[in-house]
């Protein structure tokens, strides 16, 4: 698994149980942490980790063990969390606010929702972050409002959490049109609008781009945008209001449309898409 340090990638090396960041300017690897993060345990897998805003590493392994690497190297365990199942960090989310400092994170394909308080040095299991089996793929912190939204394999639900008032997280809305799987870090919160990709059940090609306005309980659909492709993943330029979305000429178990992949401009104020690009005349996925 990767994720940035400073702007520069950190890779997590399993084998050793080390982290190693790749500086550009050198071309090389150096390891951060000063011990290995094993902690007397086993098992060294990683169920996922993540960059503070003060450039300190959060990791949780899939044993429960939740950990931070200062950027100096310095080790420190937050907490042990006993595993429901073997930890997984899908929806992996750091929730920072006022009252709270929290991960939140799911356990593969049991729904089941987990948190580490990292205030209290504690952890608990939270229960089914949505309907059915899957898990939480794409999650989004509201610091202002002190609320997690949760978008959920395999219903394609879209849920509301508020620590300290909800018991378990707290269903909005289910996505129609036969979609089935939110994408990993697919989900941007503007302007109390949340907006999430998915993809169409296997065997179906239409992936979307959705709209739900929490306080309206609105949804809507941008379908034909999507020049014939699947959706991939997102990234927010919340000052200017745009969303560029990266595109597969591949659907969920068909056969594609088109021969080359490409990337939308999507303007949110004004609802459309401003530019379609392709910007690598070979390219089947970006």
């Amino acid at each position: 698994q990767a994720t940035t340090f400073k702007g520069q990638p950190i890779l997590w090396d399993s084998d050793n149980a080390d982290f190693y960041v790749y500086q550009f300017e050198k071309d090389q690897f150096f390891k951060l942490n000063q011990t290995p993060i094993d902690f007397q345990f086993t098992d060294n897998g990683i169920a996922g980790f993540i960059e503070k805003p003060d450039h300190k590493i959060l990791g949780i392994k899939t044993n429960g063990t939740c950990f931070e690497v200062s950027p100096e190297g310095k080790v420190e365990i937050k907490a042990v969390m006993k595993a429901f199942s073997r930890v997984k960090g899908w929806g992996l989310v750091l929730a920072e606010s006022k009252n709270h400092q929290k991960i939140f994170g799911c356990s593969h394909c049991v729904q089941h929702m987990w948190e580490i308080d990292l205030k209290n040095n504690s952890s608990r299991h939270v229960g089914k972050c949505g309907p059915g089996g899957g898990q939480m793929n794409a999650s989004v912190w509201d610091k202002e409002n002190e609320e997690l939204f949760i978008a959920s394999y395999a219903s394609c639900s879209l849920m509301r959490y508020k620590p300290g008032i909800d018991e378990i997280p707290q269903l909005m809305v289910t996505l129609g049109y036969k979609q089935t799987r939110p994408l990993e870090k697919g989900m941007k919160l503007y302007n109390r609008e949340l907006w999430t990709i998915t993809l169409a059940k296997l065997g179906n090609r239409d992936g979307a781009l959705s709209c739900y306005h929490i306080d309206k309980n609105e949804l809507t659909y941008f379908m034909d945008i999507l020049e014939e492709q699947s959706p991939q993943s997102m990234l927010l330029d919340a000052d200017k209001g745009i969303l560029y979305i990266s595109l597969s000429i591949y659907p969920e178990g068909a056969e594609p449309i088109r021969q080359v992949a490409g990337i939308i401009h999507f303007d949110l104020k004004q609802r459309k898409v401003l530019h379609y690009i392709e910007p690598l005349p070979s390219a089947e996925t970006i």
